[in-house]
Order: structure tokens, then sequence, then C-alpha cells
């Protein structure tokens, strides 16, 4: 094998590591992907047992030891059920990426308000929108009235004058008078 064949071969089994092994950065078919970051994950670092408790505690933003207490409830009446939910959640549930999932707490109250209240976020990002249209439009109106370009040509008058010093003719022309 050429040396040029020994590296594009290393470069294939590096990527195809990173991808199918690199919990932080996910899989290669993240482009379909919604850029919500607020999913249910494990969260093994806070968890006693795979971590399902805690990741559970983490998207619904309650504390831990009540998931744990709701986990053991269903324990004590539906054993193996609980039991066999729990396990497949440990298996099949991806692990917390060890990055911020956040990059402020703002975004952490939008993302978490998109996937407990669609239609309200909705409502409030459409309001929003809405008072920047008209805002824009307020903008746009007064740009392009006769006022404003009125008040812009006094401006650049004023600019010019001031630059030149006092002006005989007010034209800021020299005056024919004065001769050459």
């Amino acid at each position: 094998m050429t040396r040029h064949g020994q590296h594009r071969r290393q470069r294939h089994e590096a990527r195809h590591d990173d991808a199918w092994h690199d919990e932080d950065r996910g899989s290669r078919d993240d482009l379909g992907r919604s850029p919500n970051p607020h999913r249910l994950y494990r969260n093994p670092d806070d968890g006693v047992f795979l971590g399902v408790c805690a990741g559970i505690a983490d998207y619904l933003g309650i504390p831990v030891w009540q998931v744990r207490v709701g986990a053991v409830v269903l324990a004590l009446f539906f054993l193996p059920q609980t039991v066999l939910v729990y396990l497949a959640m440990g298996v099949f549930v991806r692990r917390r990426p060890r990055r911020p999932l956040y990059s402020s707490p703002d975004e952490e109250r939008f993302w978490r308000s998109v996937s407990g209240k669609p239609d309200a976020t909705f409502h409030d990002i459409r309001h929003r929108f809405r008072a920047l249209d008209s805002r824009l439009a307020r903008l746009e109106r007064h740009v392009t009235s006769d006022e404003y370009a009125l008040r812009r040509e006094f401006e650049d008058m004023e600019k010019g004058s001031a630059g030149r010093g006092p002006s005989r003719g007010g034209s800021g022309e020299p005056s024919p008078s004065s001769g050459s």
C-alpha cells in the first residue's frame, strides 16, 4: 500500500471513530436534527446507576430526589416493568455531552419553554417580530419622508459652512466683488 493510501485510510478511520464514538459531538446524521439542545440525556456524572433518574430530572427541571422517589414508588407496584424501562433507557438514551448545553441562562430558558410550551413561545416570538416590524415601518416612513430629506440638506449646509468659516454671499462661493 502506498504512503498516500495509508494516510487516507488513517484519516477515514479517525473520522469513523470520531463520528461514532465521540459522545460530545454526536453522530454524522446530525444534519437533520433540531438546534434545540433541550433533550433527554442520561447524566451518569450526577446519577447513581447509569444516570437515568438524573437525566430525567435535568430534562424536567426538578430535583433528582423527586425522580428517584417516583422510580421507587413505581418499582413497588410494577417492579419488572420499571426495571426493564430503566435498563432500556440506560442503554438507548444518549449520555449527556460534557460541554455545556446552553451558552447562557436566557438560552436555556428559551429552549425549555420551546419544549414545554411551544404555543406560548411561538406567540411571544410572533409578538416580538410584529413589534420589530412596526418599528422598522416607522423608521422607513421617517427616512423616506420629505421632512427627513429637507433636514438632511440643512445639516449638510451647516456642516459645509462651519468648515469654511463665515461666508459673505450666503452661498459659500467667493463674492464677485472681491475680484482676482
